[in-house]
């Protein structure tokens, strides 16, 4: 029979070893690292309980297996490293932290880098999807901004446009600077307004934007916006990652994603349209507005 003194080391040591190998790879397993970005024939993966057909901007996780049949391929964008892989079937891949196993069948396949112009590597964060950068609604229904719809935007004159509430209204539309001084006020029938030339906005400034109007009911509807334009560091950024012309769809996605994060919206969804008028499966949600 154990001795009381030695049954306790051993639970310990059992607990102890329980949480060494558990708790880390838990930890890890909640965080994506790889996105598909080109698919193409069969292969599925496991998400959650099921087990689902491999799509564009599937995320993978350490752990996550890939099976590819016969003549399948997928390419694949790590998030930290900027790392490209091509997958092709037939084989069964697991993904780690850091690349990629072929548990058996073929090998994946290392493709160059995203970089910039300059040799930086190109790297975002999981999923990506940055939101716009809305202050507060207010009371009242809300009105929909069509751009720029990021809290960033590398155009230096924007042009203000918004959804129309009901036909036949009239709207105010109000930008300050960041010390809530009035730049711009002005009532418009249109949906857009352009600022006259008279008015300039300088990247070391952040802006507010509003619009309003009520509607036959009495009911107000409000729009107010931040936005603040890109510095020089962040066009020279988007310079250098910027895909040239005939770029892979994978480098254009992986620089869509940039985007996104960086919080230029406007930029990244024009992106998301040009792949998905050219076949790509972009989910709807990167082509509506935030």
């Amino acid at each position: 029979m154990m001795e009381p003194h030695a049954q306790y080391h051993c639970s310990a040591y059992a607990v102890l070893l329980l949480c060494t190998l558990c708790v880390p790879l838990a930890a890890r397993a909640d965080t994506p690292v790889a996105t598909a970005t080109e698919v193409a024939g069969f292969s599925e993966t496991r998400v959650g309980d099921a087990t689902v057909q491999v799509a564009p901007l599937n995320e993978f996780f350490p752990r996550s297996r890939v099976r590819l049949t016969q003549d399948a391929r997928v390419t694949v964008l790590f998030y930290a490293t900027g790392e490209i892989y091509l997958l092709s079937g037939p084989a069964l891949m697991r993904f780690t932290e850091s690349g990629i196993q072929a548990l058996n069948g073929k090998e994946p396949h290392p493709q160059a880098p995203a970089t910039g112009r300059d040799g930086k590597r190109l790297r975002v964060r999981p999923t990506g999807l940055a939101q716009a950068g809305v202050v507060a609604r207010g009371i009242g229904k809300p009105i929909t901004a069509v751009s720029p719809a990021g809290e960033i935007t590398l155009d230096p004159r924007p042009i203000f446009a918004w959804q129309e509430v009901k036909a036949g209204l009239s709207y105010r539309f109000v930008l300050r600077d960041q010390v809530d001084r009035i730049i711009s006020r002005v009532d418009v029938k249109t949906t857009f307004y352009e600022l006259p030339s008279s008015v300039t906005m300088s990247p070391e400034q952040r802006y507010r934007w509003s619009v309003s109007t009520k509607s036959s009911d009495g009911t107000m509807h409000l729009l107010n916006r931040s936005l603040r334009l890109a510095n020089d560091a962040l066009r020279a950024d988007a310079d250098n990652f910027r895909p040239h012309q005939n770029a892979s769809v994978t480098r254009r996605i992986a620089f869509a994603l940039w985007l996104a994060q960086a919080g230029l919206a406007d930029e990244a969804r024009a992106y998301w349209e040009k792949l998905a008028e050219q076949g790509v499966e972009v989910p709807a949600a990167l082509l509506t507005v935030p």
